[in-house]
């Protein structure tokens, strides 16, 4: 599956309505899972992201890029009207469902997995601090633990 650029990522959710802007916004800015997003995520004054209880637990997440707290205001916690008293999973798909509504070319866990692409090419992150800002770690198979791979071809990094 191809992942949307910085460029389409910014078009899309510039696009959105605030409440919206916000959920996908965390997402892209921090790599939190949907249901995180709207349900246990909170950016925190120094501009980490503080995830309460997520599906791997308490954790901190780093800013890819950190100028994206201030384009969305996400200091500022706005939540769409929806029902959050349901199970993770039909919670974490109505971000989908409202991408998709909005026109998006992309699926909600792709902000995840673009914010990966960034940390992996970024060289003041380690592998293993990206892995731990995702609430995961480089055993359980989400970042591959060098810089080599097929992550370095995507057109988020070509010049």
């Amino acid at each position: 599956r191809e992942l949307p650029t910085d460029a389409v990522i910014l078009e899309v959710i510039d696009a959105l309505p605030a409440d919206w802007q916000w959920v996908a916004g965390v997402c892209a800015t921090y790599g939190t899972r949907p249901h995180e997003a709207l349900m246990k995520a909170q950016v925190q004054p120094n501009g980490l992201v503080a995830i309460e209880g997520g599906k791997t637990g308490a954790r901190q997440g780093l800013p890819l890029p950190k100028a994206w707290i201030d384009r969305w205001s996400l200091e500022r916690r706005r939540l769409p009207g929806i029902n959050l008293d349901r199970d993770h999973r039909t919670v974490g798909a109505q971000l989908g469902v409202a991408l998709r509504r909005f026109g998006a070319p992309f699926q909600a866990y792709d902000l995840r997995h673009a914010w990966a692409v960034r940390a992996i090419h970024n060289p003041q992150i380690s592998p293993s601090l990206a892995a731990k800002s995702l609430g995961r770690n480089l055993n359980n198979g989400f970042l591959p633990n060098d810089r080599s791979d097929a992550f370095q071809t995507h057109p988020i990094f070509s010049t």
